[in-house]
């Protein structure tokens, strides 16, 4: 007796789909970067008042760049962009005004793909797949 697959069908976008839940793993942090980030911005203007609150915004500056590089690391991964461009945007995260730019742009980018391969972000960091 053999076996009837005459109904299977394949998944023609697994590669996109593949690229946008790898991509969505780094979406989750890149959020908390860019409120890192403001926050020490924030902390930074009033860093003469107090020697604590400039250590306290120098160390939510470095955990904003931590969460920001490895974010956007992962976000690009799925992209699929060469090796170049991903060190000229995690370089960019190190210029103090840019890095809340670059952040949001690849935010976007992300949601973007993910949107096309028929996902939803939200905020509270859930990956939704949408009905068709």
């Amino acid at each position: 007796m053999q076996p009837d697959f005459s109904d299977v069908s394949f998944n023609k976008d697994r590669q996109r789909n593949g690229a946008a839940l790898q991509a969505a793993q780094g979406l989750r942090l890149l959020p908390v970067a860019v409120v890192f980030n403001m926050a020490a911005l924030v902390l930074g203007f009033g860093a003469d008042a107090s020697p604590m609150i400039g250590i306290a915004a120098t160390v939510l500056t470095v955990a904003g760049f931590a969460f920001g590089a490895y974010g956007t690391y992962l976000c690009m991964d799925g992209f699929g962009w060469a090796g170049y461009i991903n060190v000229l945007i995690v370089a960019s995260l190190l210029i103090p005004y840019v890095k809340i730019i670059t952040l949001v742009v690849v935010f976007a980018k992300t949601v973007d793909m993910m949107r096309t391969a028929g996902y939803r972000f939200t905020l509270t960091g859930k990956i939704v797949r949408q009905e068709r």
